[in-house]
């Protein structure tokens, strides 16, 4: 990457597990993949993971980059 260049960053949603999700994210200059990340998000509950609720389930499947 070169400053002082813009730098595109796309974030979404990846993928979708019983109780957690995940983010990646594309880090892009100039049309050109400059990084990527991602990471995983777990629903907890006093004990630990959770299962998700049902209305974040619909909100992270609403807005996934992947289908399925």
């Amino acid at each position: 990457m070169t400053y002082p260049s813009l730098v595109e960053v796309s974030t979404g949603f990846i993928g979708l597990g019983r109780a957690s999700y995940a983010f990646g994210q594309l880090i892009r200059q100039n049309g050109i993949s400059a990084g990527y990340s991602q990471i995983a998000m777990v629903a907890p509950d006093a004990a630990g993971p959770a299962p998700m609720t049902p209305s974040l389930r619909s909100a992270v499947e609403r807005h996934s980059l992947v289908n399925g």
